[in-house]
């Protein structure tokens, strides 16, 4: 059996899922949100780990192939002692099943773990740096000195997020872009007490790209938000009637350099952002293990879920 976490209605996941399915073989979704583990029952003693779900009544060791896709639902909202204490516990119980499953050699990305560290932006810029792949200028640092020297060496600076959180406004689920930033705004920075900042060199590009590495395979969608005062800088601005989104065949040197750093990360699967140049320099940007990819293979009709099915049975069946 494969098996599938994350959100039980996530469409990537129920993709997925139906298109393995359809090949008439056994896959299911755990769900890893607030609703499902609600509804489920565990349990683990000499006879192993158990797991029930709705209807969904799983044996650890029944599990060939997993695909875990977002290992927990993020506990940012609620600030009760007893909620808190409920997910802390959770987590740490589906935490231990992802370790149990890679210590067998059936988790996708050589593990959770594994997928958990490859989202650093140290990590991407140390292999970068190594594979000889463009990773533009960056400094992650809560001091004023290395704030200022940054702005001394680089022409233009944005400022991004070390990692993304829950965010809400006006109720509704947001993010924080990337932003372009200038040396005096941080004239009222003093540093000690302060979270660490990513300051990274701004490249004036013609497009984005985002590249969907699954098994070996690269399927790249180009994300043209030049034409959007609001996307030229970060196109998760989501201003679509002004972003173009269409399938690209990335250079066989960009293709390789990709391959090149998934093996040296032991990845599987990741969703790989570039952004091009005016002189059509792919600059690696970031890789996220736990990548989404819908709303391309919706605005495309590129066949991405069909090929993450294919290559969960063909490593684990």
């Amino acid at each position: 059996m494969i098996v599938l976490f994350g959100d039980l209605n996530d469409p990537h996941l129920v993709s997925i899922r139906d298109c393995v399915k359809s090949k008439k073989i056994k896959c299911e979704i755990l769900g890893t949100d607030e609703n499902s583990l609600l509804q489920t029952k565990v349990s683990y003693g000499d006879a192993g780990v158990s797991v029930s779900q709705g209807k969904l009544c799983l044996d650890v060791f029944d599990i060939a192939g997993a695909f875990i896709f977002l290992p927990i639902f993020i506990d940012s909202k609620r600030s009760d002692q007893n909620f808190r204490f409920w997910h802390a516990s959770w987590k740490e119980f589906l935490y231990s099943i992802y370790d149990h499953l890679q210590d067998f050699g059936v988790v996708v990305n050589k593990g959770f773990r594994n997928s958990i560290s490859c989202q650093s932006k140290m990590k991407l810029k140390e292999v970068s740096r190594g594979l000889g792949v463009p990773h533009p200028k960056s400094v992650i640092t809560n001091s004023k000195s290395d704030i200022n020297d940054f702005f001394d060496r680089a022409e233009s600076v944005a400022i991004k997020t070390l990692h993304q959180i829950y965010l809400e406004k006006d109720s509704s689920p947001t993010m924080l872009l990337t932003k372009i930033v200038k040396k005096e705004d941080f004239d009222d920075f003093d540093g000690l007490g302060e979270s660490p900042l990513y300051l990274q060199e701004f490249i004036e590009k013609k497009y984005d790209a985002r590249c969907i590495y699954v098994g070996g395979k690269v399927i790249s969608c180009k994300i043209d938000a030049s034409g959007s005062d609001y996307g030229r800088v970060d196109w998760r601005a989501y201003d679509l009637p002004r972003t173009i989104h269409r399938e690209i065949s990335e250079p066989k040197h960009v293709k390789s350099a990709i391959t090149e750093i998934m093996q040296e990360m032991q990845l599987d699967y990741a969703c790989i952002d570039f952004c091009i140049d005016q002189n059509d320099v792919w600059w690696i940007l970031d890789v996220n293990p736990f990548g989404k990819y819908m709303w391309i293979e919706m605005a495309t009709g590129l066949k991405i879920s069909d090929e993450i099915a294919n290559f969960l049975i063909k490593k684990y069946l």
